[in-house]
């Protein structure tokens, strides 16, 4: 994945102007049945907790189409998200969304849109007291409309976190 894309129902019209949002949708996953979902985050498939049942989500994201609705750029629908707290001293363990995909619609090999296949990955990360790595590693390559592709090494704990998807 690694593409731009949302919610087609994220803009908002203040007066006379339209505004909209988008953002990247971060991967593939497939769940315990083998179907097919988008992951990203709430904010960019969940329209910060405001999505519905049969939401469409689109690629390329509303920011790359002037905030036109494009229902034929449709990839995945119906977004399920980790509901975001915003009560004083609420605190979001993770910001996450996922839709399931239209079939024939998403590369599902795998392969980094204008990239190619990942070539390989970190099994097996240095230890935390390493002064340059420290955690799991996790290689994000991504591809957008104003720059050319970009590398970023994410680092996380193992720690997992059970979450609510609503």
């Amino acid at each position: 994945m690694g593409v731009s894309g949302g919610n087609i129902n994220a803009r908002i019209r203040v007066g006379k102007l339209i505004f909209c949002c988008g953002g990247t949708l971060g991967s593939l996953v497939v769940d315990k049945k083998g179907i097919d979902f988008i992951l990203s985050n709430n904010h960019v498939l969940g329209r910060t907790n405001k999505s519905g049942k049969g939401d469409r989500i689109v690629q390329p994201g509303l920011v790359d189409t002037s905030c036109t609705q494009i229902p034929a750029d449709t990839v995945a629908k119906s977004p399920r998200r980790i509901t975001l707290l915003f009560k004083k001293g609420s605190v979001n363990q993770v910001d996450a969304a996922i839709a399931k995909i239209v079939s024939g619609d998403v590369d599902t090999d795998g392969d980094i849109l204008n990239i190619g296949p990942i070539s390989s990955t970190i099994d097996d990360p240095p230890a935390l007291d390493q002064p340059v790595i420290a955690a799991k590693a996790a290689l994000r390559i991504s591809s957008n409309r104003s720059s050319s592709p970009l590398i970023q090494v994410r680092f996380s704990s193992s720690r997992a976190t059970p979450a609510r998807w609503s």
